[in-house]
């Protein structure tokens, strides 16, 4: 996994329902629209219809939303990982430098 595909997936985690919700009303609106062409040609049972001719929703949300899918174990545990990073850099860097003061001069201040 290259460091851009990495980001682009940690964006999507934090942006995940959002793009979820664009795609589904988009998915949604070409349903209706197949469907009305499908009632004027007749067809009684247009919704379902066009549900069949559209074809599986959750696999081809899966597919487009940037290949990230909901047991990409992977993206997760990069994502923790890098929190856990994060998290320890900020903890270490101000306890490394009040490490380095000499108590005594520290107390003198207060």
């Amino acid at each position: 996994m290259t460091a851009r595909e990495f980001k682009r997936r940690l964006l999507f985690l934090f942006h995940k329902n959002r793009l979820a919700r664009d795609l589904e009303d988009e998915m949604q609106l070409h349903l209706d629209l197949r469907a009305r062409k499908l009632r004027s040609q007749g067809l009684t049972d247009a919704t379902h219809a066009a549900q069949r001719q559209f074809g599986n929703r959750t696999a081809l949300l899966e597919s487009m939303l940037f290949q990230v899918h909901r047991h990409d174990a992977w993206t997760y545990l990069a994502s923790v990982a890098l929190l856990a990073v994060v998290s320890l850099a900020a903890s270490l860097i101000p306890a490394s430098r009040g490490a380095k003061v000499d108590p005594m001069e520290a107390l003198r201040y207060e």
